[in-house]
């Protein structure tokens, strides 16, 4: 029970205050304005507590944090224990010793302090005092841990002092909401400089008074200085329409807000366009916003006497918070502008507000108001009667028996509460028995028809739900049906997929015909017959015309047929059975199967069949003579023919032939050595001198035998049985045998032999001629040493590793490579030239055109080098052309370019040029076949050796000789093209 109340306009807040504090009153001041609401507690005439609303309230944590008591982290940590624990938040501050109870004390009283210097500003409000305690709130109970008492004297004086000058300031700063901008070139202050900062020309004044450090009154004070001195200035109108764009999309309340401050700015002079653009951001807030923004955009078009644009506004309204009487009062004073048929149920809606709030003078009003739009209704003349019976209004009589007596036919139970209504007002002017009689007996009559109204409906309910039950089942299993028929269709792909198809949707009308799906199945049957009428009739349009298509193409073919028969005979009597064969070749890969019999048998195919070497006698299987190679034999395509071919000093070969062999088949007989002799040990290298051949075996013999093998002449030993065989290097007339180990020696052409020089403490490693000089030696301790006619060394030389290599540069130098690939040039004499380099590869061997062949396949030379395939066999030179084995097979190289023939059949020792014709080479298999090759890699005969070949060499013009592994020397003639 409050003991004081009043206004502000009649007892000001500096009377009131001394009042309380002079009296040493106890208890809570309430002090409010519009919607603004605060609380005051007293103990003994001081303040003590200091609540306000949540939009004005300054909470301690900001205080905490302005004054720099305590830190953010600090803060955060406290609030942890407060909600963790329960701990009261100055509890939690003071224990973990971030702040001292003082210091604690001094900001609560900077706080009170504060928000009671606002309310010296308010010029009206009313006020309430009750003698009891305020109850505490969550941001009460630091109170708990540290009191404090405030003299209200000192608060008058300081709060009278900072009204007189918040007068000054509020007639500079209008609107707390508006946007500050730094004004442009204008210099930064020298003082206060981290408020300039704060106003960034985003920032409203309410939000760096936030943010500011300093109080609301310090903060605006030095706002206004600011724009006294023309440092800051408002913004305009279209700067805080474009800040309000800005924040539309991220913070749309904020926006909002700018928007709400423009309107009330402009108030009637704002555009349609500004209120639609601040609409659309509401309609991004919060309900509770969007409504209250919705009232105030209301309220400026009813001002501006828009009200169509109103009733737009005001819809939204009703959607958002429905049943506001506010809101439906406004809808009934522009009900003009409302289409008519929402203004019933508004008219509705606002009598149950205004009957809930127990407004029944205002109710009385708007039931007025409505006459001519409900006066008809009896339930109309109800309201306003008990509206008027709760004023006491004497119109209420009448009210009442009007409703009677429009309801009493139509809407009995409206005429019988007006009854009790008008019973309950006045007893005298009540109904008389019969007239009340009557109408109840109509309300029965009504509510019989009701009943029976009631159960018709049902029973026709009833009865067209099982229709419907009925209906949808048969739906259901006709719609099964149609989509069966529908997924048979699908999947057609023929005729009598297409009948089957048709026949399913047919059923779907025979067996449900009251449904939808017999309408569709008909409708898809209908459409299939007509499908497979068409393709009926493309069936048989396409068998027509693919018969005469068929019968042309047989025709066609039989033409071309006859005349490559006659073709190929023309050829063959003109004696070009190869072009004979082209023509039939051309016809084989054609279908003929749809040509009579005779015709097809009637075909001969020519094949050209040839020997190596020409001139075979071809025998049938019956040995009669068909001719001498080349011999033409002309076959049936599916027959097989036998033939033998025979040549004298050649092996017989039998041979099954038919149409789809080549058509120019080349035979090779494979041939036998000419001679052949046998020697104790089988030659690893051979070298011919003069009349002579010399061989060298691992039994470290070199020996001499005559060129025609008829006997042996000298055998010499050069070197350690067991080792590798002595090499046999041939160099101005004479044969250098070169042992691993021992002493080389020199064999003439008369068979004279010499030593050179002594035994050596490495192994040899290589060996060259230097003309009439003598010889170059390379051994495995790198050592280089020359050696003249005599045998006499002459001059040594040491390299960094074992000579790999020594060769004969076209200048006539000697070059010798080490394992390290060092290389050293050398004059014939044994001096050096130049200094060494470095090759860019493992040597191992090289060409007659001087480049050097790598190991790993790269062919170099100072010039350039080239990648080649990797050898297997040290080159052997023919003329301009080197030949060497591959793991592929084997290749030939001449001028800079190196061909690879591949071959199934390895090598076993180094291919050899014929002798006579430069575009031949012989090549010796493991399977001890020796065979000749032109140089695209085409064989051209063949001579059986019985082992594998170790070396070959020409011993003469259109002989070869070739050692096995057998200790067998074979001589064989060479044979051409």
């Amino acid at each position: 029970m409050s003991i004081l109340k009043g206004h502000l306009e009649h007892f000001g807040l500096q009377e009131l205050l001394q009042t309380l504090s002079q009296g040493a009153r106890s208890g809570t001041l309430e002090i409010s304005r519009d919607d603004e609401k605060v609380s005051i507690v007293f103990e003994t005439g001081h303040i003590t507590l200091v609540r306000t609303g949540s939009s004005r309230q300054l909470r301690l944590r900001s205080i905490l944090l302005r004054e720099g008591l305590v830190s953010a982290e600090e803060l955060e940590q406290a609030g942890k224990d407060h909600e963790e624990t329960g701990i009261l938040l100055g509890r939690a501050l003071i224990d973990r010793g971030f702040i001292a109870e003082k210091s604690l004390e001094k900001a609560l009283r900077k706080k009170i302090e504060e928000e009671l210097f606002d309310l010296f500003l308010w010029t009206n409000g009313h006020f309430e005092f009750f003698p009891e305690q305020l109850k505490s709130t969550h941001e009460d109970d630091v109170y708990h841990v540290t009191r404090i008492k405030v003299d209200p004297m000192s608060v008058i004086i300081e709060g009278l002092r900072q009204a007189d000058e918040w007068t000054v300031i509020r007639q500079r700063i209008h609107n707390f909401k508006w946007i500050l901008i730094p004004v442009e070139g204008a210099p930064q202050p020298a003082e206060n400089h981290s408020i300039y900062k704060l106003v960034d020309g985003v920032s409203t004044l309410e939000e760096i008074l936030d943010l500011s450090p300093l109080t609301r009154f310090d903060t605006c004070t030095i706002l206004y200085r600011f724009l006294e001195e023309e440092i800051i200035r408002e913004a305009d109108t279209t700067e805080m329409i474009r800040r309000a764009r800005d924040r539309a999309s991220e913070n749309p309340e904020s926006a909002l807000s700018l928007y709400e401050t423009l309107l009330e700015d402009q108030n009637s002079q704002a555009s349609m366009e500004l209120i639609e653009e601040a609409s659309d951001c509401a309609g991004h807030a919060n309900p509770a916003i969007q409504a209250d923004f919705l009232r105030k955009t209301i309220s400026l078009l009813l001002t501006k006497g828009e009200e169509k644009e109103a009733w737009k506004k005001l819809q939204r309204l009703l959607v958002l918070n429905p049943g506001q009487l506010e809101d439906l009062l406004t809808c009934w004073q522009i009900r003009n502008d409302i289409p008519t048929k929402k203004i019933p149920q508004i008219h509705e809606d606002l009598c149950k507000a205004l009957r809930k709030c127990g407004d029944h003078q205002q109710l009385v009003t708007v039931l007025r108001e409505a006459e001519n739009l409900r006066g008809k209704e009896g339930a109309y003349w109800l309201q306003l009667g008990e509206a008027l019976c709760k004023t006491r209004d004497p119109g209420a009589h009448e009210c009442l028996k009007k409703a009677i007596s429009i309801s009493k036919l139509d809407a009995p139970e409206i005429a019988l509460r007006a009854e009790k209504s008008l019973r309950t007002l006045s007893p005298e002017q009540r109904l008389d028995e019969k007239s009340l009689e009557e109408i109840l007996q109509r309300q029965n009559e009504l509510e019989n028809q009701q009943q029976r109204k009631k159960l018709i409906t049902v029973s026709l309910g009833s009865i067209f739900c099982m229709i419907l039950i009925f209906q949808i089942s048969s739906e259901w299993r006709a719609g099964g049906m149609l989509a069966a028929a529908r997924e048979i269709e699908s999947n057609a792909n023929a005729i009598h997929h297409f009948i089957t198809a048709a026949e399913a949707y047919e059923r779907v009308e025979q067996l449900h015909p009251w449904t939808f799906s017999a309408g569709h199945g008909s409708k898809n049957a209908l459409r299939m017959r007509n499908l497979i009428s068409r393709e009926v009739n493309s069936e048989k349009d396409e068998l027509h015309r693919s018969r005469e298509e068929a019968r042309a193409q047989r025709q066609s073919l039989r033409n071309r047929v006859d005349s490559a028969i006659l073709e190929s005979n023309q050829f063959l009597e003109a004696g070009m059975p190869l072009k004979a064969r082209s023509v039939l070749d051309e016809i084989s890969t054609l279908d003929l199967t749809t040509l009579p019999t005779d015709l097809i048998e009637s075909i001969r195919y020519p094949v050209v069949v040839e020997s190596i070497p020409a001139g075979a006698l071809v025998y049938d299987n019956s040995r009669n003579l068909l001719g001498t190679s080349p011999v033409t034999i002309s076959l049936a395509k599916e027959k097989l023919f036998e033939m033998v071919l025979e040549k004298k000093g050649c092996r017989s070969r039998k041979l099954k032939i038919s149409a789809g062999s080549v058509s120019h088949l080349l035979v090779s007989l494979v041939r036998s050595p000419e001679r052949t002799m046998k020697i104790p040990e089988p030659a690893n290298d051979m070298a011919v001198l003069g009349e002579w051949v010399l061989t060298s075996g691992r039994d470290g013999k070199v020996r001499i035998l005559s060129r025609d093998l008829l006997s042996p002449v000298e055998t010499l030993s050069v070197g350690i049985e067991g080792h590798p065989a002595p090499k046999l290097i041939e160099s101005n007339g004479e044969i250098l045998a070169l042992p691993l180990a021992g002493k080389p020696v020199a064999i003439s052409q008369t068979g004279k032999t010499r030593g050179l020089g002594q035994v050596n403490g490495a192994p040899w490693t290589s060996a060259i001629g230097c003309g009439e000089e003598g010889w170059a030696l390379g051994d495995a301790n790198g050592n280089v040493s020359f050696h003249d006619s005599t045998g006499k060394q002459t001059m040594p030389f040491k390299m960094p590793a074992p000579i790999v290599s020594l060769v004969l540069a076209d200048s006539g130098e000697i070059v010798a490579i080490d394992a390290m690939r060092n290389c050293q040039h050398f004059t014939s004499a044994g001096e050096p030239v130049a200094v060494s380099y470095r090759i860019p590869g493992d040597h191992f061997s090289s060409l007659s055109d001087g480049s050097m062949l790598f190991t790993e396949g790269t062919l170099w030379s100072r010039e350039e080098h080239k990648q080649v395939p990797a050898p297997k066999s040290i080159p052997r030179s023919s003329g301009n052309l080197d030949f060497y084995n591959t793991s592929k097979g084997w290749v030939f190289y001449s001028n800079n370019e190196a061909q690879e023939n591949e071959f199934s059949v390895s090598s076993t020792c180094s291919p050899l040029g014929h002798s006579t014709d430069s575009s031949l080479v012989w090549v010796a298999g493991a399977d001890g076949i020796l065979r000749l090759f032109d140089l695209e890699g085409e064989i051209l005969g063949e001579v059986a050796l019985g082992a594998e070949a170790t070396d070959m060499t020409v011993i003469q013009t259109g002989e070869i000789l070739v050692s096995l592994s057998d200790g067998t020397l074979c001589v064989v003639k060479e044979q051409g093209k």
